[in-house]
């Protein structure tokens, strides 16, 4: 049981770690208001999702946006956090009706899920960050949000097709023995 808890202790740790690193990668995307970017941190949030467990994935993936984020983006750094919450719900909740069965059709509906909620969520994001910024001006709250979808949309597709590969991946590498 030592040995368990620690081991799992230990990859939520290097989750953590991951999610940091790749989330300081930031692509921007080009836009007239703003200032949007591709990061792939969702990516490991989600798997931390998909191998820990909701709890130990949700440690994982805020801890690690919130690491990344307040030195990034320390302004809105809880913004980031709010959509990992709710891309890390999604993620869990996807695969625990299909039966956390490690499937193509299962990952890749997971993923799919998770991009749609990422596209939702990076307009949500920007809208709430115009807002606050311009002092609640609905206006360019929307104007904002809509001129950094393309990050969103750009993310959401990448998380597609990362998700169900890297899954199989560390499954197959790290996770082969893990309970």
């Amino acid at each position: 049981m030592q040995q368990n808890k620690t081991t799992t202790t230990v990859t939520t740790i290097i989750f953590i770690a991951i999610i940091y690193l790749i989330s300081l990668f930031q692509f921007h995307v080009s836009s007239p208001i703003g200032d949007p970017f591709v990061q792939l941190g969702e990516v490991f949030g989600i798997l931390g999702i998909l191998f820990l467990g909701l709890k130990l994935g949700l440690v994982s993936s805020l801890v690690g946006i919130l690491l990344a984020n307040i030195m990034t983006n320390p302004q809105f750094f809880y913004l980031p956090m709010f959509e990992m919450l709710l891309i890390a719900l999604v993620a869990n909740f996807l695969f625990k009706i299909l039966g956390r069965q490690a499937r193509w059709t299962t990952l890749i509906t997971v993923a799919l899920g998770c991009g749609i909620t990422k596209i939702i969520t990076t307009f949500l994001h920007y809208f709430i960050q115009a807002i606050i910024v311009s002092g609640g001006r609905t206006s360019i709250g929307v104007m904002t949000a809509f001129t950094a979808m393309p990050a969103g949309i750009i993310t959401a597709i990448l998380l597609v097709i990362i998700v169900p590969i890297m899954y199989f991946m560390l499954q197959k590498t790290i996770f082969k023995n893990f309970d």
